[in-house]
C-alpha cells in the first residue's frame, strides 16, 4: 500500500486506489451505523450513538404499549427443553398473533430472529432431522435457509452484537428477539433514496489529512402493528 502512496508534494495524499479501498470500508461501516441506528435507534437515548431517530425496537415496544403491535412471550429461558425451545416460541407466537397477520400468505412473511434463537432451532431441527411438527427447511445454492410453517426463519446476527454495547439504550431490555412480520410492513424514510450511499470525501492540506463526511435526514415506523408481533428478553 505504500507503494500506491503519491509522492512529492502530494505525499499525505491517499492517490486513486487507497481512496477507493477506503471508500469502500467508509461506506461498508455507514451501512452497519444504519442498520444499528434503525434497529435500536432512541432520540431520549444518552449515547449519541443511538439518539439520531427512534428505531424499530423503540417504535415496536412503544406499540406493544398501546396494544397496537403484538407481544406474545417475554423470553427468559431459551434451551432444548420442552416449553423453552426457538421451536416453542415460535409456535407461540405463530398462533398468539392476530387473524390479520395469520391470513397473509406465508411467502410475504418473515420470522427475523437474534443469533441464539436461530442457532437453537437448527439444533431442534437436526435433532428431529428436518422433519414433522413444522419443521422445515430449503438449501439454495449450498445455503441453508430455516423455516417454520413456511416462513423463512432468518438471523440478524447484527442485533447480538449490538446488543453488547452498554450505550444500546435496549441492551438492558432484551438480548433474545422474535420478530414475525409481513415484509412490507415497516418502512425507512429519507431525504432522498440515495443518502445511505453518499459520502464526501476531501484533503485538507493544513491538516494533511483526508476527511469523509456524509449527512441526511432518515426515520423509521411500522404500517400496521396489526401485522406485527412480537417476543423478546433477557436470559436468565
Amino acid at each position: 500500500l505504500v507503494e500506491k502512496l503519491p509522492e512529492g508534494m502530494n505525499k499525505a495524499e491517499l492517490g486513486s486506489f487507497i481512496t477507493t479501498i477506503a471508500e469502500t470500508e467508509v461506506l461498508d461501516a455507514l451501512r452497519r451505523d444504519n442498520f444499528r441506528i434503525l434497529s435500536f435507534g432512541d432520540t431520549d437515548a444518552g449515547s449519541a450513538d443511538y439518539s439520531q431517530c427512534d428505531g424499530l425496537w423503540k417504535r415496536l415496544i412503544a406499540g406493544e404499549a398501546t396494544y397496537d403491535v403484538e407481544k406474545i412471550d417475554a423470553i427468559t429461558v431459551l434451551n432444548q427443553t420442552d416449553g423453552t425451545r426457538a421451536l416453542d416460541y415460535l409456535r407461540n407466537i405463530y398462533n398468539g398473533s392476530k387473524t390479520v397477520l395469520k391470513q397473509v400468505p406465508a411467502n410475504q412473511k418473515i420470522i427475523l430472529v437474534t443469533g441464539n434463537v436461530y442457532e437453537n432451532l437448527m439444533t431442534t431441527y437436526e435433532d428431529k432431522a428436518l422433519d414433522g411438527g413444522g419443521l422445515t427447511a430449503r438449501v439454495e445454492e449450498g445455503v441453508t435457509q430455516l423455516m417454520f410453517r413456511g416462513i423463512d426463519v432468518s438471523p440478524v446476527y447484527a442485533w447480538d452484537s449490538a446488543l453488547t454495547d452498554v450505550d444500546n439504550p435496549f441492551a438492558a431490555t432484551f438480548d433474545t428477539a422474535i420478530l414475525y412480520t409481513e415484509k412490507n410492513n415497516h418502512v425507512v424514510g429519507l431525504q432522498q433514496a440515495n443518502n445511505l450511499q453518499q459520502v464526501q470525501q476531501w484533503y485538507e492540506k493544513k491538516d494533511r489529512l483526508v476527511y469523509w463526511d456524509g449527512s441526511y435526514k432518515m426515520g423509521y415506523n411500522f404500517v400496521h402493528g396489526d401485522l406485527t408481533s412480537i417476543s423478546y428478553g433477557v436470559l436468565a
